[in-house]
């Protein structure tokens, strides 16, 4: 049987063979609910890739894909938020197989939790108020 339309790409997160560090709140809380590091992934055409997160041994969630394949979701970045005693999160992007950073607006962490066709990011930050 021929396709004639491939399927759309689906995203998310998936475990790792990576014991989970302290401190990983994408990675099942503070208590350790889930012992392996997640990463985010884009699942096409019957093949699962692994997006990976921001450098260290963290974790990552994609949540959102637009039709560029551009990929909105989360990172942990490595830094402990002295305020919660767990590690930031960040918003990130991953476009051509790189991922960005987004940022926060002055506070210790964001989400990224949609992208649409114009690459416009929608999520939330914690500010410094």
């Amino acid at each position: 049987m021929q396709r004639l339309h491939s399927s759309p790409p689906v995203v998310g997160a998936a475990a790792t063979d990576i014991p989970t560090p302290p401190n990983k709140q994408i990675c099942g809380g503070p208590d350790g609910l889930v012992p392996f590091v997640f990463h985010a992934f884009v699942w096409q055409e019957g093949e699962k890739k692994d997006l990976g997160a921001l450098p260290g041994v963290e974790c990552s969630e994609a949540v959102s894909i637009n039709s560029q394949g551009e990929i909105a979701g989360r990172s942990g970045n490595g830094v402990i938020d002295p305020l919660v005693g767990l590690e930031e999160i960040r918003g990130v992007i991953w476009r051509d197989g790189e991922i960005q950073d987004l940022g926060t607006l002055g506070g210790n962490h964001s989400i990224a939790i949609a992208i649409n066709d114009r690459s416009q990011v929608v999520g939330f930050s914690v500010s410094t108020i």
